[in-house]
């Protein structure tokens, strides 16, 4: 299981416990554009904390009619998800949305912006970002209680294929040369990706 995917599962049983904490999470995948889109994101974080707050729906559908009514065929606008996030987050004690790899977004800088008003304007809310690419230079060092962690995924996976070469029982005992093998194709692979 993958870092990330552990966070969720872990705070999702955390957010299971307790009806004042809501919990929504978006994968920004490398392969589906869409998903990197920062009106997507946060539309996929509405809909999730829909579940926690279903009077969301009645929001969104109000926006909807007033474009129906205007005429008007476009979609939701980043700013009107974001009102609605703030105004209905506020109603939870703490709110947690974790955004991964964000690195991945064509709209870095914008969704980078959209969080840290997000988090300017809800002080329960509590945000984890994955990233290759460092929120300090999106103006993200303005927000004081942000914490950065660089972290080298190449130093990560390295860690990840020693250790499971140490301790899978049938990889231990693979001869050296064997398991340098495994380990220069594995490291290899992943570089790849």
């Amino acid at each position: 299981m993958c870092f990330s995917s552990h966070i969720v599962e872990r705070i999702k049983a955390f957010a299971s416990d307790t009806s004042a904490t809501v919990f929504a999470y978006h994968y920004c995948a490398f392969s589906d554009p869409e998903s990197q889109q920062p009106v997507n994101i946060l539309g996929s974080l509405v809909a999730q904390i829909s579940a926690w707050q279903p009077s969301i729906l009645e929001d969104l559908k109000g926006l909807f009619e007033r474009d129906k009514a205007r005429k008007q065929d476009k979609t939701l606008q980043v700013r009107e998800l974001e009102q609605v996030l703030v105004q209905h987050i506020t109603t939870f004690s703490t709110a947690i949305i974790l955004v991964d790899a964000l690195n991945e977004s064509e709209d870095f800088y914008g969704t980078v912006s959209c969080i840290l008003s997000l988090l300017q304007q809800l002080p329960n809310l509590k945000v984890l970002v994955t990233s290759t690419r460092s929120a300090a230079t999106a103006a993200a060092n303005k927000v004081p209680y942000l914490t950065e962690i660089q972290m080298n995924p190449d130093e990560d996976i390295e860690t990840f294929v020693e250790a499971r070469l140490s301790d899978h029982v049938a990889l231990r005992y693979l001869s050296p040369e064997c398991r340098e093998r495994v380990r220069s194709v594995l490291i290899g692979k992943a570089d790849q990706m």
